[in-house]
């Protein structure tokens, strides 16, 4: 499975820092969660 995914973010779970990754692909059949975020 490929995704492609547009304006991402990374967000660290602790100090949740925020950085700009833009588009991305995720290959691989092991993806187990995708996650949206409120701003």
């Amino acid at each position: 499975m490929n995704l492609i995914l547009d304006d991402t973010e990374e967000i660290h779970s602790t100090t949740k820092s925020r950085k700009q990754l833009g588009r991305i692909m995720l290959k691989g059949d092991n993806i187990t969660l995708l996650q949206s975020v409120s701003n």
